[in-house]
């Protein structure tokens, strides 16, 4: 039971990073899947051109039937700046009830 990030399951375009995250439940019990999806990027400041760092991150909840899989895509935004410089996605927090 979890939730997956599979590697390279993102797209980012500009200051946008779509993710896509699996949701599986193995259990004979339907649960309720809770995670917060981040990424740690750095991009150029419009006001003083000086390159600063900042983490965007997302919070999804979804309802998985027991024996089932899910998929979600996550659409992150990148907005503080130009030029972003970002890192893969990564799953910082799961709740599962």
């Amino acid at each position: 039971m979890g939730i997956y990030c599979p590697n390279r399951q993102f797209l980012f375009c500009g200051n946008i990073m779509n993710i896509n995250i699996d949701f599986i439940n193995p259990n004979k019990t339907d649960l309720t899947m809770t995670a917060t999806v981040g990424c740690g990027y750095s991009y150029i400041d419009y006001n003083n051109k000086q390159r600063k760092n900042d983490f965007a991150h997302a919070h999804i909840i979804k309802a998985v039937k027991a024996g089932d899989r899910q998929t979600q895509q996550v659409t992150l935004y990148l907005y503080k700046g130009a030029n972003v410089i970002a890192s893969e996605p990564r799953i910082v927090d799961v709740v599962i009830k």
